[in-house]
């Protein structure tokens, strides 16, 4: 499954993607993947798009387009397990430096 979506802005989730760096799409209202992404921004591009009743889940994607990581769960009741899956998943994809 490649991660190739249309965001809110008009922009493609690809369009992100460029210079060959991971790409994390954000969905919660409340930028909470952000967190995950900052230590590691020189190989992964944070996107911003809130999450819509119709919008695709949050995503890691891989610089081949391959998603990674994905989820629909973006409620802050839910983010300390969906920020630890989603350090799992950084940690095994681009690793820790």
């Amino acid at each position: 499954m490649t991660g190739d979506v249309t965001l809110s802005s008009g922009d493609r989730l690809a369009d992100h993607a460029h210079d060959g760096r991971f790409v994390l799409l954000g969905r919660s209202p409340y930028g909470r993947f952000a967190q995950a992404a900052r230590p590691l921004q020189h190989r992964i591009a944070y996107t911003s798009d809130p999450a819509s009743d119709t919008s695709p889940p949050s995503l890691f994607v891989r610089p081949d387009g391959v998603i990674s990581w994905a989820t629909s769960r973006v409620t802050a009741s839910s983010d300390d397990a969906v920020l630890k899956e989603l350090g799992t998943a950084i940690q095994r994809w681009v690793g820790t430096h």
